[in-house]
């Protein structure tokens, strides 16, 4: 195995390992079945950034954390729209680092739906990936 197949490889088992810590994954139609949508809708969700999905092995996997029991977590699009980044590494990263402001990562305060922290979110996904003091 050449060298940057090898780091590929590392890259793609650190995701995952990334991935199942914080929850597991959906596959695109496991997404489907639970939202009541078609595939077709799954993948315009994808590509309006109202989903994260991490291509691993030629296949979409969602992280199961945007997900709850009402659908895709309220504002979580909103929030990934905001979000300078095209990498869906870098979103992973995003929702499940822990923020001090906030006392938990920004996914488990979205999760519950908490108006008003959502201020806190919207301007730590502002200044993601920008140089900044606070």
């Amino acid at each position: 195995m050449d060298k940057k197949a090898l780091l590929r490889q590392r890259g793609h088992e650190s995701i995952r390992k990334i991935l199942t810590e914080s929850g597991g994954v959906y596959s695109s139609s496991e997404v489907a079945e639970l939202l009541g949508i078609s595939l077709d809708e799954v993948s315009a969700l994808v590509e309006q950034r109202g989903m994260l999905a991490i291509e691993l092995d030629d296949e979409y996997q969602f992280p199961t954390w945007q997900i709850d029991e009402n659908g895709i977590v309220p504002k979580f699009a909103e929030i990934m729209a905001m979000l300078d980044t095209a990498s869906p590494i870098g979103a992973v990263r995003f929702f499940q680092t822990f923020d001090r402001y906030l006392g938990e990562t920004p996914i488990q305060t979205l999760r519950k739906n908490s108006e008003n922290q959502l201020e806190l979110i919207k301007q730590l996904a502002k200044q993601f990936n920008q140089q900044t003091a606070r």
